[in-house]
């Protein structure tokens, strides 16, 4: 994190080695002075106490962090994880291991978002404490209502606007929070649907194998059909248009490099091959990356 500063620009008063590093701060104040961005730190929720220091923004690591309906339904931990006193706690946050807390219940009293992941804080044991979403069993992380059947689906898509909806479990208001500026402009992986009472629901995925975002309903996601075919054995050469992206079909979010200038000429080999409604992407090495491109941006070599 570099050094602490009483003010953004001002005297240095510590440097961060031990005693702030591993360390989770709020932010709650940005300031530039001389075209040098600070933000001060705080180890208090409140901003109005608790403050530390200012921070050179090159020096720190910033998250954004955004409050969340709260779920107050108790459900039971699963034994996974660590208990913080901050959300996403570094190791100096951590208070105690949540092994032994298997199938004890936990109620919510407030639920935050930190750059997608969502943190609950309430009691454990004898403590209130931050735990991840993915230590409780409604969590994220659910495969879905056990009442009803889930479907196997292949698609990439895009929740449509903010205001959308979002559930860790189809059907369950309680789990509802909105899809804000964290999970727009964004290509997620689709690989179940489910129908509850009538509604039918989207799971969506920021990877393949994992990291499950929640479901979305039916008519409030944008929906491309994905299929993997046989790989090309051919070696391209990238034209240098359009953007290179983390994901098929990517969105803002998923940019890998926003302009593609500076590989024009390089040779690309892809890895795989996806056939996204009937357009053709390919994933394999650009620079020191692997990311996806479309066919319209590569030549055969």
């Amino acid at each position: 994190m570099g050094v602490v500063q009483d003010g953004p620009g001002g005297e240095k008063f510590d440097t961060v080695d031990t005693l702030y590093s591993k360390n989770s701060f709020y932010i709650h104040k940005k300031a530039t002075v001389n075209g040098v961005t600070y933000y001060r730190i705080s180890r208090n929720e409140n901003p109005t106490y608790g403050a530390i220091g200012w921070v050179k923004a090159s020096n720190i690591h910033v998250k954004k962090m955004t409050e969340q309906k709260n779920v107050t339904k108790a459900y039971p931990m699963n034994g996974k994880g660590n208990a913080y006193s901050r959300p996403d706690g570094g190791k100096r946050n951590m208070w105690h291991s949540l092994a032994s807390y298997k199938n004890d219940h936990f109620r919510a009293q407030q639920t935050v978002e930190v750059d997608g992941t969502l943190w609950y804080y309430g009691k454990v044991g004898e403590r209130n404490v931050w735990i991840a979403a993915s230590s409780v069993t409604d969590s994220i992380k659910q495969a879905g209502n056990p009442t009803s059947k889930t479907t196997a689906v292949s698609y990439v898509g895009q929740v449509k606007s903010t205001k959308t909806p979002l559930y860790r479990v189809a059907g369950k208001t309680s789990t509802k929070f909105l899809a804000g500026a964290s999970y727009t402009n964004e290509t997620y992986y689709i690989y179940k649907k489910i129908v509850v009472n009538g509604t039918t629901y989207y799971e969506l995925r920021r990877s393949q194998s994992g990291d499950i975002i929640g479901w979305v309903k039916d008519k409030r996601v944008s929906k491309q059909s994905l299929k993997f075919v046989t790989n090309t054995t051919s070696s391209f050469l990238i034209d240098g248009t359009g953007k290179g992206y983390t994901r098929p079909n990517g969105k803002t979010r998923n940019t890998l490099y926003p302009t593609m200038k500076p590989f024009a000429g390089d040779t690309f080999k892809p890895t795989s091959t996806a056939l996204i409604g009937k357009e053709l992407w390919y994933v394999g090495q650009i620079g020191s990356k692997t990311g996806w491109l479309k066919a319209t941006q590569l030549t055969i070599k």
